[in-house]
């Protein structure tokens, strides 16, 4: 199956239609029992992968499974456990010959699903609309595989292995509103809590709505670049917690008041 433009009334709309035996990509590995995609059955793999987000299911197989009574009807008779793992395993978003190599100056770790990413970050941004109170914090995708080289250890988080996403939230809602996964220091990218939270703000149309806003951080993001960054662009206060640094490790960019706290503290 591909996805491709097809002449559908008066206009063009991307859907999904069969390839042809000799395209390229078109060799079956799943065995003798293959059976074909169709757009309806990627449709039930996705909608079952939502479900499985929702009821916040670690493993498909209790889906399927009649030895807990864990099987859902609703699920197992929409899809067999084969069918699903056989679309889990093979599904693909992008024509792999299109790809650039990892030699290339322009090569995308994320490349295999970056139509996906910018996908829904677009709709996450068109779906909601931000209050005058954001969050900005990293999140962690449980991922223990070898088949990426970026994936982070964080022993003092809940999820201590995984891959790192960087994200700006609803400081009431929770909603995530953008979204960044780290790939690992790149070069031509500013990997300072300026430049991370400049991109998560890229389409949000803060110059002209940033007014008043506060963003709430820890002490990984609060500086005074930051502040002053948030302020000068957006006119956008920054409310975070903030580590003293001691008189013998401070530079330029620590705060001016740290030496007045750590005497308070003192007393």
């Amino acid at each position: 199956q591909w996805v491709r433009e097809v002449r559908y009334g008066a206009q063009n709309k991307k859907m999904l239609v069969p390839c042809a035996a000799d395209a390229h990509g078109a060799k079956r590995r799943g065995g003798e029992n293959w059976q074909d995609f169709t757009a309806q059955s990627v449709k039930v793999y996705l909608a079952i992968q939502i479900a499985m987000a929702a009821m916040r299911t670690r493993s498909s197989d209790v889906l399927w499974s009649t030895e807990y009574s864990t099987r859902l009807p609703w699920i197992a008779n929409a899809m067999t456990k084969t069918a699903f793992e056989r679309h889990r395993r093979f599904i693909h978003f992008v024509d792999n010959t299109k790809l650039k190599p990892r030699s290339h100056a322009q090569y995308d770790k994320l490349g295999k699903i970056r139509k996906i990413i910018d996908h829904f970050a677009r709709v996450f941004r068109e779906n909601w609309t931000l209050g005058q109170r954001i969050a900005v914090d990293e999140a962690m995708i449980r991922y223990v595989g070898r088949a990426i080289g970026w994936a982070q250890y964080m022993p003092n988080k809940p999820i201590k292995q995984g891959i790192k996403v960087w994200c700006s939230c609803c400081a009431e809602s929770g909603y995530l509103h953008s979204f960044e996964v780290y790939t690992g220091a790149e070069k031509g990218v500013d990997g300072s809590v300026v430049g991370i939270v400049s991109r998560l703000f890229e389409n949000c149309d803060f110059e002209s709505t940033g007014f008043g806003r506060i963003l709430y951080t820890d002490n990984f993001y609060t500086s005074m670049p930051l502040m002053t960054e948030l302020f000068t662009r957006y006119k956008m206060f920054l409310c975070g917690t903030v580590t003293v640094t001691k008189k013998k490790s401070r530079v330029v960019d620590d705060f001016p008041f740290a030496k007045l706290e750590m005497l308070f503290l003192q007393r």
